[in-house]
C-alpha cells in the first residue's frame, strides 16, 4: 500500500503507466470490435446492442427532463 502511494506521488511514473494501460485497452477494444464487426451474425447483434443502448439513453433523459420516474425506471 505505501509503494502505491510513492508511485502515485511520482507524475513521470504515473503517466507512463496510464499510457500503457491506455495503449493496451485501446488495441484490445479495437481487436474485439473487429472481430464482431467481421462476422455479420454478430454484427447485426452488435447494431442491435447500440441501438437499445441509445435508446435506454434518450428514455433516461427524456425520464429526468420530465421527472417521469417510469421512464427512468424503464432506461435503467
Amino acid at each position: 500500500m505505501l509503494m502505491l502511494f510513492f508511485v502515485a506521488l511520482d507524475p513521470k511514473k504515473l503517466q507512463e503507466k496510464a499510457s500503457l494501460t491506455k495503449g493496451s485497452t485501446g488495441s484490445l477494444l479495437r481487436s474485439y470490435l473487429k472481430t464482431i464487426l467481421a462476422n455479420p451474425e454478430s454484427r447485426k447483434i452488435f447494431y442491435f446492442l447500440i441501438l437499445n443502448m441509445w435508446f435506454m439513453v434518450v428514455q433516461m433523459l427524456y425520464g429526468v427532463w420530465t421527472n417521469s420516474l417510469g421512464l427512468i425506471s424503464d432506461g435503467k
